[in-house]
């Protein structure tokens, strides 16, 4: 059976019910901490738009301009950028937390 054209969504279901209350308190820690620098950079995106790299030349997003494309993805050039101080979270947290955040402004600005 071949893989081409198709698209497999990998999840995993975890139950909680039996979790003690220190894992149970660090689970929302983390998820508090997610949400808290999803919403710093997102904020920062939407306010002050971004220049990504496509291909050899650049595009911009920019709400005020009213420069509505976005990519799928956003690359080095623009998360460094992001004004993300004291936040634990790992790298790949931060990209899972990116690539979430590029599919929610795509949905807002799609035509």
């Amino acid at each position: 059976m071949s893989s081409q054209g198709q698209t497999y969504v990998r999840s995993t279901k975890h139950s909680l019910s039996l979790a003690n209350t220190e894992k149970k308190e660090r689970l929302n820690d983390l998820l508090t901490e997610y949400r808290r620098v999803g919403q710093i950079i997102l904020d920062y995106l939407w306010t002050n738009g971004c220049v990504y790299k496509v291909g050899t030349g650049f595009k911009e997003f920019n709400i005020d301009k009213e420069l509505y494309e976005w990519p799928s993805m956003l690359g080095k050039e623009v998360t460094d950028r992001f004004p993300i101080k004291g936040t634990w979270l790992t790298g790949r947290m931060l990209k899972c937390l990116t690539s979430q955040i590029c599919g929610i402004i795509g949905a807002s600005v799609a035509k």
